[in-house]
């Protein structure tokens, strides 16, 4: 007796075989297709997304992705869950590595644009302050060193002058007692 079509060992015939993976092919896109409109409806509305939710919007039980690795794949990257839980994890692992400073968030970033605009211009005019004291201090001292300069060389002109009228009140002593 001859048979017409090959039996796989399974006892399915390879006719019967390519229909059931076109089939499973088929509901995995199914699968796939409705949790993609649930997951757009739920965050179309703002909502969590959670098995709870995603049960409720596309009637798809966790354990009907959960066997389709493309479908669970798309479900953790949208899980509101999940995506909270992969952030604790790398919040804990940034402090862990010192990152502390980082996480900190900038207080200048809680300020609008003209607010920036409008501290900037008076730091500006308070940097133009300060250097004109600043030029100011250095021209006074400028003056004070020049003082300083023309009292030291009066002085030398003094000592000079004392020791010129030394010698001459020595030597007319010296003069007085020959």
């Amino acid at each position: 007796m001859v048979k017409s079509s090959q039996q796989n060992s399974s006892g399915y015939t390879e006719q019967r075989l390519e229909g059931l993976r076109r089939h499973a092919a088929s509901q995995r896109q199914a699968t796939l297709s409705r949790l993609r409109t649930g997951i757009s409806a739920l965050e179309a509305r703002g909502e969590p997304i959670t098995v709870h939710t995603i049960r409720a919007e596309s009637g798809l039980d966790y354990k009907s992705y959960a066997r389709n690795p493309e479908a669970l794949k798309l479900f953790q990257e949208h899980s509101t869950y999940l995506s909270a839980k992969r952030k604790e994890i790398r919040k804990k692992q940034r402090m862990r590595s010192g990152e502390e400073k980082a996480l900190r968030p900038d207080p200048l970033l809680n300020y609008k644009r003209p607010q920036l605009a409008a501290r900037l211009r008076q730091e500006m005019q308070r940097r133009e302050e300060i250097e004109g004291q600043y030029r100011q201090l250095l021209e006074d001292r400028i003056q004070t060193d020049l003082k300083v300069m023309q009292l030291e060389a009066e002085l030398a002109r003094y000592q000079q002058f004392l020791g010129h009228m030394r010698t001459q009140a020595q030597q007319a002593e010296h003069d007085r007692n020959i």
